[in-house]
């Protein structure tokens, strides 16, 4: 009889163990999760800041001929994105930004931001 009753006790060491294990699993899960979404988000922010610098391109592009001149050019979107443009003339540096000396009209290095995050483009015409 002693016998039974020294084992009694097993199943609830046991149902105690598997639990933890379980809420392990389950934390971690979350925590994989929860970075996840935080990453989606990130990647959302950047391609809204990549879109604003296109915007920052396409402006000054569509000023034409007077952008040929080195200038800056900026402005803001409807969701609180901003660009700023540059138009460097061949073989000239602004701010770190270089316009290589053998194209034929000039550079346009323009700077998207958008919740903290930046992208920039630069083409040259």
């Amino acid at each position: 009889m002693s016998y039974v009753y020294m084992n009694k006790g097993v199943s609830l060491y046991l149902a105690v163990l598997v639990m933890i294990v379980l809420l392990s699993v389950i934390l971690g899960l979350s925590t994989i999760l929860l970075g996840q979404i935080k990453m989606i988000g990130e990647m959302n922010d950047s391609v809204i800041a990549f879109s604003a610098a296109d915007t920052g391109i396409e402006a000054v592009l569509y000023l034409g001929s007077d952008a040929t001149t080195s200038g800056n050019y900026s402005g803001s979107l409807d969701n609180n994105a901003s660009w700023v443009a540059k138009v460097i003339n061949p073989g000239d540096s602004e701010g770190g930004v270089e316009c290589p000396a053998d194209i034929a009209n000039f550079c346009i290095h323009s700077r998207g931001t958008y919740a903290g995050v930046q992208r920039a483009i630069q083409i040259t015409r």
